[in-house]
């Protein structure tokens, strides 16, 4: 049987435990480092708030809790937010929440939407999520957002890649088409065959400009990795943004 998942590709994929098979050298020694520096350059304080925006399975959320502040993690994913709770006390606290939704709960110093968990929709849902972040944060709270650097991205696809782990042979392959890089990723697991997709938009930093003019945000800085390196759109790994509320 072929499960794949067109219309809503994140809904499926996210919540399966082969994506997280499959990013598993994503580890926490990684996310600590990110978020230490994320910290020290954002001038974070103890008992600050932050929302952690697409929380996945909380790796960025321990770290922010152990570091002093009170946060809460949201994701689409049941399961996701299944193995956050296990980590859960007073000031970490997690939800299943649709980032296109205002979370009304409270409200944020910080909003962090980490490691290219942006640009899944079309641009009204992508403004979208930008107002829903919005109507979350406190007067002058801050929104960092890190996405892929696309020009560097674009300049290597079509690109086609086999990884074996945890003995599944993930066949995937990447291109651009209509304004999205598309990663198809097939294999088989217990005799039946699996085909997902991942989809996101070829944002760039002049789409992201457009965005904020148009949700109230102001751009305060523009880095190219979680070294605070200074953007440069044809060599930088990542295209990191520290926006403000306004």
């Amino acid at each position: 049987m072929e499960k794949k998942e067109d219309s809503a590709w994140y809904s499926t994929w996210f919540d399966s435990p082969f994506y997280h098979i499959l990013y598993k050298h994503r580890n926490y020694q990684e996310a600590e480092q990110a978020v230490l520096n994320i910290i020290k350059h954002l001038k974070i304080e103890k008992g600050d708030s932050i929302m952690d925006l697409c929380c996945g399975k909380g790796r960025h959320s321990v770290v922010l809790e152990r570091e002093g502040a009170v946060v809460t993690g949201l994701d689409l994913s049941p399961a996701n937010i299944a193995a956050c709770n296990e980590s859960s006390n007073a000031n970490l606290q997690f939800e299943i929440h649709d980032m296109r939704e205002p979370y009304l709960k409270k409200k944020f110093d910080y909003v962090l939407n980490l490691f290219t968990s942006f640009g899944y929709f079309g641009d009204e849902e992508n403004e979208q999520s930008l107002q829903a972040i919005h109507q979350s944060l406190l007067p002058s709270g801050k929104l960092l957002i890190d996405f892929l650097n696309v020009i560097p991205v674009i300049k290597d696809l079509p690109v086609q890649e086999t990884i074996i782990i945890d003995d599944i042979e993930f066949n995937i392959t990447k291109h651009l088409h209509q304004g999205k890089i598309i990663k198809d990723i097939q294999f088989d697991f217990e005799h039946k065959k699996y085909h997902f997709t991942e989809e996101v938009n070829a944002l760039q930093l002049s789409d992201f400009t457009r965005y904020f003019e148009n949700t109230g945000f102001r751009i305060v800085a523009i880095m190219g990795d979680y070294d605070w390196s200074a953007f440069d759109e044809h060599q930088s790994k990542r295209l990191i943004l520290l926006t403000e509320r306004i």
